[in-house]
């Protein structure tokens, strides 16, 4: 399992500060929680599709986990979930991981991606009295996104980037068709938002074959 995280929060990536701060997909403010991936890949994929920064930060760090395997573990499936499940701020899915934190039997939550969802993330309850046994230090290396994602950040897609790998790409052109109108001024040069967004992915296709 994997977490990433900026060097200069290393010392408070397992504390659930920031989850209980502002509340995540699985748990509401005031509630502390620590999520994880179930591969690297995965990880890196969840922190651009939950990105809010215009620039990543060039000081990431992807620590490995260990959980003994005779830990209770709680899960939670797809079919069990509402539809729509996925979209940003679900209340259902708060919902399950408030109750999950609040009876405290397990201290991980086994849980689907809302960016891949065959495949898992984790939430870990860090205070329940059985952290404590969660190996955080397995290993620790440098991460670095590709140059080509930086590219597409650098060209002010990292939105549509991260909207493309939470919804796929028609549901996107959807909504942009949808919410958009062909005035210039939307576009900024004489385009629409709506020709300007489909047309990113009509030229790039390799950028988007991977969403979710």
């Amino acid at each position: 399992m994997w977490r990433i995280v900026r060097a200069v929060d290393r010392t408070i990536a397992f504390s659930g500060i920031r989850a209980m701060e502002y509340g995540a997909r699985w748990n509401s403010p005031r509630l502390p929680a620590v999520y994880v991936a179930s591969h690297l890949s995965l990880a890196a994929l969840e922190l651009l599709a939950n990105a809010t920064f215009d620039t990543l930060p060039s000081d990431y760090i992807a620590i490995e986990l260990e959980i003994p395997s005779d830990l209770a573990i709680e899960r939670v499936d797809v079919p069990a979930l509402p539809s729509g499940w996925q979209e940003p701020d679900h209340p259902a899915c708060a919902a399950c991981g408030d109750s999950w934190l609040r009876r405290g039997r397990t201290v991980v939550f086994d849980v689907p991606s809302a960016v891949l969802p065959v495949e898992r993330n984790f939430v870990l309850n860090p205070a329940h009295p059985d952290f404590s046994r969660i190996r955080t230090d397995v290993r620790e290396l440098p991460f670095r996104f590709d140059s080509r994602i930086i590219g597409l950040i650098g060209t002010g897609n990292l939105k549509l980037f991260a909207m493309v790998a939470v919804y796929g790409p028609s549901a996107v052109i959807r909504n942009i068709k949808g919410s958009s109108t062909g005035s210039a001024a939307q576009g900024g040069d004489g385009r629409s938002r709506r020709y300007a967004w489909t047309h990113v992915f009509r030229a790039s296709p390799e950028r988007v074959d991977r969403a979710g």
